[in-house]
């Protein structure tokens, strides 16, 4: 890959530094509190050179979430990375999105504020960047879950359903984690979340997803 110029290595570095500067201030004051004014004296840029950046604040709430979504993604992919087992690797996904979270609290929470924690606010909310990163997360669920059916035993279902219905699962879990006072140990729920998702994709004798009978491992 060609390397980026001068011109471009230093446009890079000015936006870290603005988003890094929006993101303190989200998380301090959160979207409707947080001013243009207040991330240009953060960032110690002038209004007029932020703008420059960003042409608003949605747009620059926008690129603080996505900014994490890519950070995310690469962590998610790194945390499961030689799991032999499609339930071992929903298993790594969780711990690693609760103790991501645990980090980056208050980007989980601007995250449900921007989107009262639906899936289907993400558009609308954040923008299609946002949204098309998230369809990144899901298909790549999508593909354990494929993964799961044809190797596992999982009970058959459309795959990406399935995904769908894991992650907001998963996002329930991290919500009830982060609102709840006093915060609970970080193991215990974890461990809580793989037990109940593990279940959800059991193999055994059962009803499968699509209302017939299964028989267990094909």
């Amino acid at each position: 890959m060609k390397r980026p110029g001068r011109k471009e290595r230093e446009q890079r570095l000015r936006t870290d530094i603005v988003l890094e500067a929006a993101e303190g201030v989200f998380g301090e004051q959160g979207f409707q509190g947080a001013s243009m004014e207040d991330i240009a004296r953060q960032a110690e840029l002038s209004v007029g050179s932020l703008y420059n950046f960003f042409p608003g604040k949605e747009a620059l709430f926008a690129a603080v979430i996505e900014r994490r979504q890519e950070e995310f993604l690469a962590g998610a992919e790194a945390a499961i990375a030689g799991k032999p087992s499609a339930v071992g690797k929903l298993e790594g996904l969780v711990a690693f999105a609760f103790t991501y979270f645990e980090s980056h609290e208050h980007i989980f929470r601007l995250y449900l504020s921007a989107t009262s924690g639906f899936l289907w606010n993400i558009r609308p909310a954040l923008g299609e960047g946002a949204f098309q990163r998230q369809l990144r997360f899901v298909e790549y669920v999508g593909a354990i879950c494929r993964e799961g059916m044809a190797k596992e035993g999982w009970p058959r279902a459309d795959a990406m359903t399935l995904a769908w219905a894991l992650i907001a699962l998963l996002n329930a879990f991290i919500t009830r984690w982060v609102t709840t006072e006093p915060r609970a140990a970080l193991p215990p729920q974890v461990r809580e979340a793989q037990l109940i998702i593990r279940r959800l994709v059991a193999v055994g004798p059962r009803l499968s997803l699509t209302g017939r009978r299964s028989s267990g491992a094909r």
